[in-house]
């Protein structure tokens, strides 16, 4: 059937609707193909036909293929950075004439970063308000003022910033960092957990350093033999996820 815009084929597979230009081979009837080439003519549009069609198809599954991912939504990241003051500590411990003896500072600022799908763009400051000691006594508090041991009225605060962070697998990590005490810096690893509770993540670890690095106890108190060398920091962050 030759219309003006579409030649209409049929064969074993359906009928299908040919461009219009295809009816220029019926003016090959009484040629030199007779009525044989215009069969084999039509023949051949029709394959053309099938091969167009399925190379359109595939050519719009691909194209949906990448409109879909390019408009699919981007998976959400969780990020714990806002820091819960009330519910975070930082302690330490150390031997005192070989008793153990441990205290607390009540005072500190953080800033955190955290996600736990790429644990490696994390990180973390925390900064100690070290006049916030808190020794079990109001003199243990005024003799950790002194210039022989913190000095805090020159050096008042103790910091520490991150430089990487290294997922060791499960819910373990180390914190590299910088630690600056009395106005000395060293570089140290930090070993750390972190546990998601509900909408917040609890960072908990501890790093055990040598007071005499840091100048804490000068003169009399250089010595290990009273206060020992080594001091255990502990710390227990709580950070909200945004």
């Amino acid at each position: 059937l030759h219309a003006h815009h579409v030649l209409v084929v049929q064969d074993s597979r359906g009928v299908y609707a040919l461009p219009a230009h295809a009816g220029a081979l019926v003016q090959r009837v009484g040629g030199a193909g007779g009525a044989a080439g215009l069969h084999d003519d039509l023949r051949a549009a029709v394959e053309i036909h099938h091969a167009v069609s399925a190379l359109a198809y595939e050519q719009a599954a691909v194209y949906g293929t990448a409109l879909g991912a390019a408009l699919a939504p981007a998976a959400h990241a969780i990020e714990y950075n806002q820091v819960q003051a009330d519910k975070s500590q930082i302690n330490f411990g150390y031997q005192q004439m070989g008793v153990s003896m441990d205290g607390s500072f009540k005072t500190f600022s953080s800033q955190l970063r955290f996600d736990p799908a790429a644990p490696q763009t994390g990180s973390a400051t925390i900064e100690v308000d070290l006049a916030s000691i808190d020794t079990g006594s109001a003199e243990g508090d005024e003799e950790a003022a002194r210039k022989t041991w913190f000095n805090t009225p020159d050096f008042p605060k103790a910091r520490f910033e991150s430089t990487a962070v290294k997922a060791l697998g499960g819910d373990k990590y180390e914190v590299a960092g910088k630690l600056t005490i009395k106005g000395t810096t060293k570089d140290v690893v930090v070993p750390a957990t972190f546990t998601p509770q509900g909408d917040s993540g609890v960072f908990e670890g501890s790093l055990t350093i040598q007071r005499g690095d840091f100048s804490i106890g000068e003169g009399a108190w250089k010595a290990f033999d009273v206060v020992a060398n080594d001091v255990v920091i502990k710390f227990r962050i709580t950070a909200a996820a945004k």
